[in-house]
C-alpha cells in the first residue's frame, strides 16, 4: 500500500522544482527557457510537461494567470 519510497523522492522532487518553477514565472524577463535550465530540465518542451501535469497550466499560462490577478 502506499508508493514506494523511490516514487515519493521522485514526486518530492518534482513538486519541489514546479513551486520554484512558479516563484521565477513572476519575473517577466526571464523566459520559460531560462526557468527550465535554471532547475535542470532537460528542455524547456519536458519542463512545460512537467509543470502541465502538475498545475494544469503550462508555464506561459500561469505567468499570464498571475499577471492578471494582480
Amino acid at each position: 500500500q502506499g508508493f514506494p519510497p523511490y516514487l515519493l523522492l521522485i514526486l518530492t522532487f518534482i513538486t519541489v522544482k514546479t513551486d520554484r518553477a512558479k516563484t521565477l514565472l513572476h519575473y517577466p524577463n526571464m523566459s520559460v527557457s531560462e526557468i527550465a535550465d535554471i532547475l535542470y530540465f532537460c528542455n524547456g518542451g519536458y519542463f512545460t510537461k512537467i509543470f502541465k501535469d502538475h498545475t494544469n497550466m503550462t508555464p506561459t499560462q500561469y505567468r499570464d494567470y498571475i499577471k492578471n490577478r494582480s
